[in-house]
């Protein structure tokens, strides 16, 4: 028998591929139940609402986040070397990344404009994203570090959605590529990145 915690792992892992495939508003808790292999009544043990399970998926979101860029901020790398370990790391399984998008941008989408717990998670996220890139370019000496900051977002989460509407892979490739030598150009360094 699964203890609870299982049951409650196996769900929010469920949600996250189901939000992210179908989107939030097409993933029902029943789908979420039967994906994950939990009864639909234990669900509601665990999750009141179908809004407290999408909080739970981006507080995963959010771990994920944060073990990435403790991981970089204690690593001897340059700032900017942080920024593309980053940035070729969140995308380590394209083919995923390029048939549905990103999953807090598609999350941001659907609930961005909404005035509800879930958004305001979904918009701090992003906005946790984009100062931390704020801070390592302010550290690379980049000038409108914000502006730039806007610019890598938009790039990678656009590029992933493109690439996903015309199920085409390169698109998402050369808009990274395209993305990471403006950068190189902008602090003056020749650094490449694995692909």
């Amino acid at each position: 028998m699964a203890r609870p915690s299982e049951k409650r792992n196996r769900l929010v892992f469920a949600a996250k591929e189901l939000i992210h495939k179908h989107g939030y508003k097409q993933t029902s808790l029943a789908d979420i139940a039967k994906s994950s292999n939990v009864p639909l009544g234990n669900v509601y043990y665990y999750f009141r609402t179908k809004q407290d399970i999408a909080l739970a998926v981006v507080s995963l979101h959010r771990e994920e986040f944060t073990q990435s860029i403790e991981e970089l901020n204690g690593s001897t790398e340059s700032p900017l070397q942080r920024v593309f370990h980053y940035i070729t790391g969140l995308y380590k399984d394209r083919t995923i990344l390029e048939r549905h998008g990103c999953p807090l941008a598609k999350l941001c989408m659907e609930v961005g404009n909404d005035q509800t717990p879930l958004s305001e998670a979904v918009k701090k996220i992003n906005q946790d994203i984009r100062d931390w890139y704020v801070k390592q370019l302010e550290e690379c000496g980049v000038k409108d570090s914000t502006i730039v900051a806007d610019e890598i977002l938009v790039t990678t989460q656009g590029a992933a959605l493109i690439s996903a509407t015309f199920s085409d892979r390169t698109i998402f490739q050369n808009q990274i590529d395209r993305l990471l030598a403006h950068l190189r150009d902008l602090v003056g360094t020749h650094l490449v990145y694995e692909k």
